[in-house]
C-alpha cells in the first residue's frame, strides 16, 4: 500500500470535517466522494445547457423586439436608435454569458496550445463583442468539446435571421427618411 505524500486536508462536502484531499471516501460520515465529484460535473453541464439556451434565446428575442417592436415605429420616434440600441444590447448579453459560460467549463487552455478557433473567456468577451456575426457560433461550436452541446446550426439560423431582420428594417427607415426629406424640397 502506498503511503501518501501530500497530507493537505479538505472538508468532506457532506457532513464538513476535515479529510485529507486525495480521500475516495470520508472517514467520519463514510460518503463516498467520488459520487459527489460526478453529480458536481452533471450539475455543471446541466447549468451548461440552460446557458447555451439562453444564449440562443437572447437575440431570439432581440429579433422579435427589432421586427414588432422597431419595425412598427414612425420616423419620428427615433427607430434606428432603438434597432442600435438593441443590436449593442444583445451582442453585449451574448459576450457576457458566453465568457461566463467559458469561465464555468474551465475554457482557459493552461498548458496547451491555442489555435484560433480556441481561446479562454476573455477572449471569447473580446471576440464576441467585436465580431459578434462569427464569433458567436464559433464558440457555440466550441462548447460541445467540453461536453455541452453543440449549438452551432442554431447559432447561425440566428445570426442569419438577425442580421437580415437588421438590414431590413435598416433600409426601411432609410427609405422613410428619404419620403420625408423628399416631402419637404
Amino acid at each position: 500500500m502506498e503511503k501518501v505524500e501530500s497530507n493537505e486536508l479538505k472538508p468532506c462536502p457532506y457532513c464538513g470535517e476535515l479529510i485529507l484531499a486525495v480521500a475516495i471516501k470520508c472517514k467520519h460520515c463514510g460518503s463516498k466522494l467520488e459520487d459527489y465529484a460526478e453529480h458536481e460535473s452533471q450539475s455543471t453541464a446541466s447549468q451548461s445547457d440552460t446557458i447555451g439556451y439562453m444564449l440562443l434565446i437572447i437575440p431570439f428575442v432581440a429579433i422579435m423586439l427589432m421586427w414588432f417592436w422597431v419595425g412598427s415605429m414612425n420616423i419620428f420616434q427615433n427607430p434606428r436608435s432603438v434597432l442600435q440600441l438593441i443590436i449593442v444590447i444583445t451582442i453585449l448579453i451574448t459576450a457576457i454569458l458566453s465568457s461566463y459560460e467559458a469561465s464555468k467549463l474551465g475554457m482557459k487552455k493552461k498548458g496547451r496550445e491555442k489555435t484560433i478557433l480556441e481561446t479562454g473567456p476573455l477572449g471569447y468577451f473580446f471576440a464576441i463583442s467585436l465580431l459578434w456575426v462569427i464569433s458567436y457560433p464559433i464558440y457555440l461550436f466550441n462548447r460541445s468539446k467540453y461536453g455541452c452541446k453543440n449549438l452551432l446550426v442554431g447559432g447561425i439560423i440566428i445570426v442569419i435571421i438577425f442580421v437580415l431582420v437588421g438590414f431590413i428594417l435598416d433600409m426601411s427607415i432609410s427609405s422613410q427618411i428619404e419620403r420625408i426629406r423628399n416631402l419637404f424640397r
